[in-house]
Formats: structure tokens, sequence, C-alpha cells
């Protein structure tokens, strides 16, 4: 019997992290794989870009929502997602994160009595004033399997006493993260470039065009104590925000293939960035790691050391100087699997569905 999959993705991040889990998926017999794009990431170089990179040819039904306003995109890609799930009649919808897009389509799935597996459940930043907190928490709460990527997830899942089914089964960044790099490079094995990487996107962080120019401004401050210059692969969005001048020490770049930003963040000495999945790059690839962000859902990294959050530009300059002089050493623990996670995940939601298919859905 075949099990028909929807696997929902809408940002680039989301692709990274499926696209092992996808290309799992078409090898398996007993599972049919359809992609939804719902659009979220619609620039080429922050989508369609990382399918090509990732060499996902799974059929994609592509739903084209642009909206940039958070609730006109959310209730877009649920309608629209909506339709998709009714004309396709899948078995199973696979969301991933905390996207918008995710939580759309879960509620969705959930309206189409479709069962919802939720991979990278459990998650928390403790942080309700974040949309990714206030969507992952609501998907976990909807979901019927729950895939936790880290002992921490779990433990949140099982403390919150959501009603689907928990399993722990790694992180498939960590999959996507050994495939695309050498893996972690210690600071003995590092070129003594004096160089930083700065990645920033997110709506707090630029959509003030005035906050964006402190940050760029505080960078280039930075580089007078550290010696550090900048490389800065530049989002889309934030592009259309950039100030005329961004200082001296930043090089402006256009987005990265993802194995081109991990050799990038290879030679770097520090990575500043907003990002939720750089900071576990970072931790990864022993660089440390300063987050643009008052709460992390990566709470590991920061209990590890390795990553250091900073609320205010006027927090910058000292963090970077003391992150950037930090050996950290070789990764002693990994909360994040073995790298395995992709095929873990595959053969879980194969066998939970198996089981679950003759019981109602809740």
């Amino acid at each position: 019997m075949i099990t028909s999959v929807v696997y929902a993705i809408g940002t680039r991040p989301e692709m990274i992290r499926s696209a092992g889990i996808i290309r799992a998926m078409e090898l398996t017999p007993e599972l049919d794989v359809v992609i939804l794009d719902t659009g979220q990431h619609y620039d080429y170089r922050m989508m369609r870009l990382f399918r090509e990179e990732f060499g996902v040819t799974a059929t994609t039904v592509e739903l084209g929502v642009k909206a940039t306003n958070a609730v006109q995109q959310t209730s877009k890609i649920m309608a629209r997602s909506g339709e998709a799930i009714d004309e396709l009649r899948p078995d199973i919808v696979c969301v991933f994160g905390d996207t918008n897009s995710s939580l759309a389509v879960a509620l969705a799935a959930m309206k189409s009595c479709v069962r919802l597996a939720h991979i990278e459940a459990g998650c928390r930043s403790f942080d309700r004033r974040m949309q990714e907190e206030q969507n992952r928490r609501l998907i976990d709460h909807v979901a019927d399997l729950l895939i936790a990527v880290s002992p921490a997830g779990q433990r949140n899942l099982i403390r919150e006493g959501v009603c689907g089914s928990i399993h722990l089964c790694g992180d498939p960044q960590f999959d996507a993260f050994l495939a695309a790099s050498a893996g972690p490079a210690t600071r003995k094995n590092r070129a003594r470039s004096r160089v930083g990487l700065v990645t920033i996107h997110r709506p707090e962080n630029v959509d003030d065009r005035h906050h964006l120019a402190e940050i760029l401004k505080t960078l280039d401050e930075s580089s007078q104590r550290t010696g550090l210059t900048w490389n800065f692969p530049v989002h889309p969005r934030t592009a259309k925000l950039l100030p005329a001048s961004v200082g001296r020490s930043i090089r402006v770049i256009d987005p990265l293939s993802y194995q081109d930003l991990l050799a990038m963040l290879s030679k770097a000495d520090v990575c500043v960035t907003d990002s939720g999945g750089l900071q576990k790059d970072a931790f990864w690839m022993r660089v440390p790691c300063v987050t643009l962000r008052p709460s992390t859902e990566w709470t590991e990294t920061v209990d590890a050391g390795d990553n250091t959050l900073v609320s205010s530009t006027s927090e910058m300059v000292a963090a970077i100087e003391a992150s950037s002089a930090t050996d950290l050493g070789e990764l002693k623990y990994n909360p994040y699997g073995s790298g395995d996670a992709a095929q873990q995940i595959v053969n879980l939601i194969t066998v939970w569905f198996s089981n679950s298919a003759e019981a109602p859905i809740r």
C-alpha cells in the first residue's frame, strides 16, 4: 500500500533542512511525495536555486503566494493549501519548523481532516513576542505526529502535554551540514585573516531603516577594535532597505548557495546573525556566534557558551570583540543527532502511518 505525502515548504531554510527528507521519501517505495511550495520565499535565489542545489526533483505544486504582510500571507497560504490538499487528498501532510507557511498549511490539514506531522517540533525560545514562537506552539498542539530534533525539544513537548505522538529523530539540518561541508573547522585549521560573516533579515532588524543603519554602523565600528572585515550575503528583503553606504569594512554580496555559505563560515572568526539556522551551522563549524536577538529557540548553543545573544546595538561591539577572540575547540557534544535524521524521520513516518491508518483522526 502506498502512503501519499504532501510536504509543505515555503522558505529557504525549510528547503535546506528538508531536502534530505524529501530525497529519502522519493527513494522509499511505500511513499509517494508531492512538494507544496507556498511561495513565501519567491525570489529565485531564495527557493528554486536551493531545490536545484539539493537535487530535489519531486513533483511540486506551486501556490504562488507573495504577500509580505503576515496576516495576509498566512490566510492566503491557508486558503490555497486547503484547496491543494482537497484536490490531492494525501494520507499525511508534513510541515517543518515555524514559518507562516508551516502554520497555514498545518491549519489547512487539520481543517481538511488529514493527519499532520510536524518536523522540528518542540523548539522553544519562550519569547511569545516572536511570530515563530507563536507559530510553532500552535502547530505542535494540532499535530498528530511530533518529531523533535533535540532532547530539549522532546522535553518541551512532554511538559506541555501535547496530544500527538512524540518522537526524537535528530536534526536533518545537521545531515545537510555534513553533506555540504568538510565538517567542523577548529581555529587552528582556520586562516588568520580576521574575517566575519554577517546575515540580517528579521523584520525587527531590517524593516526600520534607521535601526538597520545603526546595526551596520556598529559592525563597522567593531572592525576598528577587532581588525575584522565583514562578508555580508544580503537577503532580498534586506537589500531593499540598505543605506547608500554600509561602511568600509562591510562587503555586500549576493545570496549564496548553502555550500558556499558554509565555506565562507568556515573561514570566519565570528558570525553575526539573526538567522536561526546559521546559529547551529556556526555551532557545528566551531565559529563563535553573536545573535542579534533577545532570545533563541536553539538554547543548546547558548548553554554551551558558543552563542551570545544581544538585544541592542550597544551590546554588539563588546560581544563581537569577545567572541572573535574565542577558540571554541572541538565539538564535544552535539544534541542534534549523528547525521542520519532524514532517514530516521522517513522510517518513522512510514511505520507510524501504517500503524495509525485505521485509527480515527483526532
